[in-house]
């Protein structure tokens, strides 16, 4: 007689018979298949801001045997797989969702949702669902009207955010009043991510006002507390700007950077209220109630009075070259840069103030040609003229040519002018720079005398008793005998170089070439130090001190005996 079991599985699982071993085995199995769908969520073409929401997608069956069944999906942030459903024809329903920051997600407009099939054939589906962003908004209307009672058309609105870090503030001006003073100004949150630290990721606006700060209107920003605003006429900084000779400079763009009125902490506003000396030199800003003035050229080269007699100083000066920036280029004190750079004339002007502005007018003129020999090859070689430097690579021979553009004072261009010549201090090469005259067009001869660096190191046990001394230094004048302890330091600082000890052969150290003594300072009975000096021999002592010559590129080890 057959014996029956039963064997569990879940629903839609196996249920099968076992017949008596002795006989034919045959097994009857009911199975349904499963399959599984993979949802992708999409955009329509504006995109999606980030971050990207989470949605949540209802899974219906509707046709065989998938019939009846629900699955609710959430969190689907990008794609997800929906496992294990029954054949047959299913619908997808996606659920609208809002979020923290005033945006709506809904299915997208004109894009239909099609059914799916799980099949034998094809157990597995996919779906991509586009979705609609919308932005939660607001809608301001009022009036504007001046203090007599006048309508003040086309006037920004704007939504003021407070500030971003390393930018100007948020701030949304897209709406103007109309002829009659009216507005209506829809606005929504920003994205103040970037912002500072007591903002969460999207905000509303810390205030609406009536008046853009930096637009150049006649009418002081005004907060909008009430559904009538009343405005007041903007103040002026006003000035006169002189070129060289004592005459009004006329062409010249005086702007002005505007404290930010709504956020203390955002010092400076990045857009500027920018105005033009006229034929008789004066110029005018209007703003709501101080800016910061500068200077920036346009159609007129010019440069102000202080900043061209500093640079002029730096030129005649025997100041040697700066070493190089993060961009590869030196780093020279008073370079205008073509006199494209803003130059601020003064800071915080109050309106009513009147600032005047001296100016030097400049004009460009022919290149000159700086060329000479180094004796050092692959090296940069620098050159300064009044606003311009340019730097080449030495030859192979140690030679250089450089191609100078030259920039004069207007109507000077005949007169030889000053030009800095030198090489960008580093760890390998030392040279005195050369301030020298060449008239613009004409070339000029300049050698420099660069000579290669030199390190000294030691070959020292690590038990040597000079390890335990105070202090050690390269001077080319002798020390007094028992200096104290920071008197040693400051000469041997102050007429070359100062090392400390311990005294390692890993150590070594940069020295310009010449001929040195090598003092160290070690502790006395008396509580300062006494100085002695390092030979060629490696013997030390006071009286026998000698001068030990670094020569050119070489390295000279100090041994001991």
């Amino acid at each position: 007689m057959a014996q029956e079991a039963t064997v569990a599985g879940e629903e839609g699982g196996v249920t099968a018979t076992a017949k008596d071993p002795n006989k034919s085995k045959r097994l009857n199995k009911k199975k349904w298949r499963r399959g599984s769908l993979e949802i992708t969520m999409g955009s329509t073409s504006h995109g999606i801001s980030e971050p990207n929401p989470t949605y949540t997608v209802v899974v219906k069956g509707k046709k065989g045997p998938a019939k009846g069944i629900k699955r609710v999906v959430s969190d689907i942030r990008y794609t997800t797989t929906v496992r294990k459903l029954k054949l047959g024809k299913y619908k997808l329903r996606l659920r609208a969702t809002t979020t923290e920051d005033g945006r709506r997600y809904t299915p997208g407009s004109g894009h239909k949702i099609s059914p799916f099939r799980i099949t034998k054939r094809k157990p597995h589906a996919g779906a991509w669902l586009e979705v609609d962003e919308h932005l939660e908004q607001r809608t301001a209307s009022g009036k504007v009207i001046d203090t007599d009672g006048r309508p003040v058309p086309d006037l920004p609105i704007c939504a003021e955010y407070g500030g971003a870090r390393y930018s100007s503030p948020v701030r949304d001006c897209s709406g103007v009043t109309r002829e009659d003073g009216t507005y209506d100004f829809s606005y929504g949150k920003q994205d103040m991510s970037l912002g500072m630290y007591d903002y969460s990721q999207w905000s509303w606006p810390l205030k609406l006002t009536a008046g853009n700060p930096v637009a150049d209107v006649p009418w002081k920003t005004t907060t909008i507390n009430s559904k009538v605003s009343v405005v007041e006429p903007r103040g002026f900084i006003t000035g006169t700007v002189s070129d060289q000779t004592g005459k009004q400079a006329a062409g010249v763009k005086v702007c002005g950077r505007l404290l930010s009125p709504i956020y203390w902490a955002l010092l400076w506003d990045t857009q500027n209220v920018c105005g033009s000396s006229n034929e008789k030199g004066t110029y005018s800003l209007r703003v709501d109630e101080y800016a910061s003035l500068f200077i920036k050229n346009s159609g007129r080269s010019v440069v102000l009075q202080s900043l061209f007699d500093e640079k002029m100083d730096w030129l005649v000066s025997s100041d040697d070259w700066a070493g190089q920036d993060w961009n590869g280029k030196p780093s020279a004190k008073g370079l205008f840069g073509d006199g494209g750079e803003e130059q601020e004339v003064k800071a915080d002007a109050e309106v009513g103030s009147r600032v005047n502005v001296n100016v030097v007018k400049l004009e460009r003129t022919s290149n000159s040609v700086i060329a000479g020999e180094t004796g050092i090859g692959g090296i940069l070689v620098c050159a300064a003229s009044l606003d311009d430097a340019k730097c080449v690579t030495s030859n192979s021979a140690g030679g250089y040519r450089i191609g100078l553009p030259m920039k004069v004072v207007e109507g000077d261009g005949a007169n030889p002018q000053p030009i800095s010549v030198g090489v960008p201090g580093d760890i390998d090469t030392v040279a005195q720079t050369i301030n020298t005259q060449v008239t613009p067009g004409q070339a000029a001869q300049v050698d420099i005398d660069v000579k290669a660096w030199t390190r000294m190191g030691f070959d020292i046990a690590e038990d040597d008793p000079i390890n335990d001394t105070a202090w050690l230094c390269l001077t080319k004048t002798k020390l007094p005998d028992e200096p104290t302890l920071s008197d040693g330091q400051q000469l041997c600082s102050t007429l070359s170089y100062f090392y400390t000890t311990p005294l390692t052969p890993e150590k070594s150290f940069t020295v310009e070439p010449g001929k040195y003594y090598l003092a160290y300072g070690k502790a006395s009975g008396w509580g300062g130090t006494d100085v002695e000096y390092f030979n060629s021999d490696g013997s030390n002592g006071w009286e026998t001190a000698e001068e030990l010559e670094f020569v050119d590129g070489q390295k000279l080890v100090i041994t001991r005996n």
